[in-house]
């Protein structure tokens, strides 16, 4: 399991945290896709692994006490309205608090046990903690986060959140399959833009000859990145073999 996040996201809710008077808490949205990769690197041969992975892509945030009573039930009337007319899944939710150190209080132990009975994605809920401090005369700002997963509020313990501003894949060529498992805008590959293409100008004669050529043009290309990646490999092997016999023969 994976954590993504983006950093334009994180830098969005300090903002937020910067401008309220008070702590902040809300609803962590977000899409849970399953991906099949298959790389193709320079140095190695082809590599096929399947993760799933939790995107975080709104935070939606609303005043301490209104996600909940005083005995930390949850308000769904609440949770509908913040998330009327969103695409994106409820993945978990956070506490933006000053001062104060990343340990969720019992208050919020109480209230996660009762999102993770009350909502549906209850595989992999997520608590955020966010917490900012300042200097005395106010000049310098730290912002401190800390995500946490347990089944009931009882046990705590943390994940690793990816937080994405770069593409980083640039010395490997991956072919990535996605299956949605909660609700999210899907995520369009080349084949996903020729289809809705063709669909969108509803095409025929030359013009539809044209986006069939770019659909053959794009699988060829996927192919021949892996048979280069192939050879590749059997040529690496053969070097290291005849490195191997030219040393034997040295000595």
């Amino acid at each position: 399991m994976e954590f993504r996040t983006s950093g334009a996201l994180m830098a969005g809710l300090w903002q937020h945290l910067m401008a309220s008077k008070g702590d902040v808490e809300g609803l962590i949205l977000g899409s849970v896709v399953v991906e099949r990769k298959e790389a193709v690197s320079d140095a190695a041969r082809p590599e096929r692994a399947e993760c799933t992975v939790t995107e975080l892509e709104v935070f939606v945030p609303c005043s301490p006490g209104t996600l909940y009573n005083s005995v930390g039930e949850i308000n769904l009337a609440t949770v509908d309205r913040l998330t009327s007319g969103r695409t994106q899944a409820v993945v978990g939710w956070f506490k933006l608090r000053r001062h104060t150190p990343l340990t969720p209080s019992f208050r919020e132990s109480v209230v996660h046990s009762g999102m993770v009975q009350a909502l549906p994605r209850k595989q992999d809920f997520l608590f955020a903690v966010f917490s900012e401090d300042s200097a005395l005369n106010g000049a310098t700002h730290s912002f401190f986060y800390k995500f946490y997963q347990s089944p009931d509020g009882r046990k705590w313990h943390a994940v690793d959140i990816v937080v994405a501003n770069l593409d980083r894949r640039h010395t490997k060529y991956e072919q990535v399959q996605r299956i949605v498992l909660a609700a999210g805008p899907k995520p369009q590959g080349p084949s996903d833009v020729l289809a809705t293409l063709r669909q969108q100008l509803q095409l025929d004669g030359h013009r539809s000859a044209t986006v069939t050529a770019l659909e053959r043009m794009h699988d060829k290309t996927l192919d021949d990145i892996a048979r280069v990646g192939r050879d590749l490999c059997q040529a690496e092997e053969e070097l290291a073999r005849l490195q191997r016999e030219a040393a034997i023969t040295i000595q």
